[in-house]
């Protein structure tokens, strides 16, 4: 892996314009079916759905002419923290949450994950989500799953994995082209605009 000038790995990150957003939810979206982010028939109750990419609406509060609102997306912010992790990782007792130190990615293993919430509590951005239901699929979206991301039970603890398995499938890519690093276009998130 290429290092930069103080010989430290890269990190990968997102970039977000937010003069750009108009806040219609594709990146939401993109990022629910990518990523087979269940949802229930009724979302209206928000402190139980999932949703690891989420759009804040923010205003001003004054009435037309004065009304400014801008929106605000929230992905998890992958932070590394004041000792080389982040403050999800310092606080699982499962360990089933890493940051990788390579490509600065905080990363869920659910199958460690016994849903102590934690880790919720220290992010200090809200990104993470506890599963309260078994995914139910209505009929035919079975189909539609990415079959590179796994489906969660309920129990666990969920957040954004920056569309972790794109990386894998790049470095895949470049592995098999006899390269050891990813040109910078190669590994994009779902929610790329």
């Amino acid at each position: 892996m290429k290092h930069n000038e103080k010989g430290n790995p890269k990190k990968y990150g997102m970039v977000i314009d937010l003069d750009k957003c108009t806040g219609c939810g594709s990146c939401m979206v993109a990022c629910m079916s990518e990523n087979n982010v269940s949802f229930k028939k009724d979302e209206s109750d928000k402190k139980k759905s999932i949703t690891w990419m989420r759009v804040y609406k923010l205003t001003n509060g004054k009435p037309f002419p004065e009304t400014e609102v801008c929106y605000l997306p929230r992905p998890c912010m992958h932070c590394e923290g004041h000792h080389g992790h982040s403050p999800c990782v310092s606080v699982c007792p499962a360990t089933a949450t890493e940051y990788d130190h390579s490509t600065g990615i905080v990363s869920q293993i659910y199958t460690r994950c016994f849903g102590c919430r934690y880790c919720m509590a220290a992010c200090p951005y809200h990104a993470r989500y506890f599963n309260w239901f078994d995914p139910v699929w209505p009929k035919g979206m079975k189909e539609y799953l990415s079959p590179n991301v796994s489906v969660r039970m309920r129990g666990i603890v969920e957040k954004c994995s920056f569309c972790f398995h794109r990386y894998q499938l790049a470095m895949e890519k470049a592995y098999v082209e006899g390269r050891d690093e990813l040109e910078e276009d190669e590994y994009q998130t779902a929610t790329k605009l």
